[in-house]
């Protein structure tokens, strides 16, 4: 029987399942940028709503993608494998992220998956299945087992998986063309645009205009400057604030289930015995079952409140410095901390800021008289000031090459109604007369040439047209949708756990 259980590919395959069930809907995680602040490997992978995704769920399932995945990246050069490893770390960390999301939204918006329709994926799960086909619960009971699942873990993610599914679905709805869609598009293949444009965004203007510390003095100098700048300095005040922190070590002794529990507390009090100040780290090395700070001798860096788990983080915060604690439990085990520093909470004062305040203060205005500057000129088509006004600060006009109305994305610039919809109202040769704002870049487009004879449109189309293409170019509603729940939602992920290898 347990044979059965260790067939080659067996276990691979049900991690295909489990894994890669919500990866294949159309959720693009490209350009995640981890949350800043020190945030521990020792600690959880990531929390989402209060809800902790542990380091151990986080590795099993990398673990489980890498060997998926390990064929196709042995015969890569190392720097692309290690590219592809460290997308394939962000990838599994949001999949987890957008599961754990899906069970708050389920709960908000009161959304259930029957038991009946759990079982069903279950049954029908050919991994869980003997040779004639039929489902053996002594092989599901085994692999999950096999693979360090509980039937619960197991269930829990499948049904959000289900949830996720249910989700897409409802968008794809939107998505569907409307009765003469179809016939327009297959008109409009018969027209072609060619655009310049030129694309930017608040940080490259204030490269562009930098503030000298000659007109922060000058501004400083003006009567009124002070009041303005402390106004501005209370409404900021949290930005110029330091959290308390605390620099630790640990040794973690993992005690995962129930039964763990005793074998665990026993060798962390034994190891309590032998420890001192002068051999801590050399013990942690030799001990620590935590993989993120083993190597470092348990060396946990500095953390603030909030970064830790609970007891973890109440027990560090009440030693004092240069001590050890007793064995702290938490979800992962056992824990020995010993710590090394503190940093008391800090506020820097309105003297030691102002400076900086007053240079923020005066770029913001500087880069909104610039916006306002070069949206004249495209409104008054003066092409040649444009040209000389973008050329001061370093941009210059990019072509897309020709297009049709067709298409969902602009060559070079994406998928933007705002975009589409600016072009299709000129809908004519020359400059855009307005500044188009689209994903936090600002836009200046030059329509260099438009053919629109073979496309079936007149000029008291193009209102109607770009309104069409407006409602019709939703392939991102769902995936910012999803951007915007997780946006609101309260998340914070284990910076270190994506850095390069």
């Amino acid at each position: 029987m347990l044979e059965k259980v260790r067939k080659p590919g067996r276990a691979k395959s049900f991690f295909a399942y489990i894994l890669f069930g919500a990866i294949v809907l159309v959720f693009v995680f490209m350009g995640v940028t981890p949350d800043q602040g020190p945030f521990t490997t020792g600690g959880s992978a990531a929390v989402v709503n209060g809800q902790i995704i542990s380091l151990a769920q986080y590795q099993r399932r990398l673990m489980a993608v890498e060997d998926q995945q390990q064929r196709q990246l042995q015969g890569l050069p190392e720097e692309q494998r290690q590219m592809r490893l460290q997308q394939m770390r962000s990838d599994v960390l949001e999949q987890m992220i957008v599961h754990e999301l899906s069970g708050s939204i389920a709960e908000r918006d009161r959304l259930k998956i029957a038991d009946a329709e759990v079982r069903k994926q279950i049954v029908e799960n050919e991994v869980f299945q003997d040779e004639d086909g039929r489902f053996r619960r002594e092989y599901y009971q085994q692999i999950l087992r096999a693979n360090g699942w509980t039937s619960a873990e197991y269930e829990s993610l499948l049904r959000r998986d289900i949830l996720l599914s249910r989700l897409q679905e409802l968008f794809s709805y939107a998505l569907l063309p409307i009765p003469g869609q179809l016939e327009k598009d297959e008109v409009l293949r018969g027209s072609s645009v060619n655009l310049a444009f030129v694309s930017f965004d608040r940080e490259s203007l204030r490269a562009a205009l930098p503030i000298t510390s000659a007109q922060v003095q000058g501004f400083l100098s003006q009567e009124g400057s002070e009041a303005v700048l402390q106004s501005e300095y209370e409404a900021r005040r949290s930005e110029f604030r330091t959290p308390a922190q605390v620099r630790a070590r640990h040794i973690l002794i993992s005690a995962e289930g129930p039964e763990e529990g005793a074998p665990a507390l026993e060798r962390i009090l034994a190891l309590r015995e032998e420890l001192s100040v002068d051999n801590f780290a050399d013990l942690a090395q030799e001990h620590s079952q935590d993989p993120g700070s083993a190597s470092r001798g348990g060396d946990l860096g500095f953390f603030r409140r909030g970064q830790m788990q609970p007891p973890f983080e109440q027990a560090a915060f009440e030693l004092p410095v240069g001590e050890i604690s007793a064995p702290v439990r938490t979800e992962f085990g056992y824990h020995l901390i010993l710590v090394e520093d503190k940093r008391a909470e800090s506020v820097q004062g309105f003297e030691e800021v102002k400076e900086e305040l007053a240079r923020g203060l005066l770029q913001r205005e500087r880069v909104d008289e610039e916006l306002a500057g070069i949206e004249a000129l495209a409104q008054s088509s003066n092409k040649p000031e444009l040209d000389t006004r973008l050329e001061q600060m370093g941009f210059s006009w990019t072509e897309t090459g020709p297009f049709d109305l067709t298409r969902r994305e602009i060559p070079r610039l994406g998928e933007s109604d705002s975009l589409w919809s600016a072009v299709l109202e000129k809908a004519e040769v020359g400059v855009v007369p307005q500044l188009v704002v689209s994903r936090g870049r600002y836009h200046l487009l030059n329509i260099k040439e438009i053919d629109i004879s073979g496309s079936g449109l007149t000029p008291l189309d193009i209102p109607g047209a770009a309104q069409f293409f407006a409602m019709f170019r939703t392939g991102q509603i769902f995936e910012s949708w999803l951007d915007q729940e997780k946006a609101q939602a309260r998340i914070q992920r284990n910076a270190q756990l994506l850095m390069t290898r």
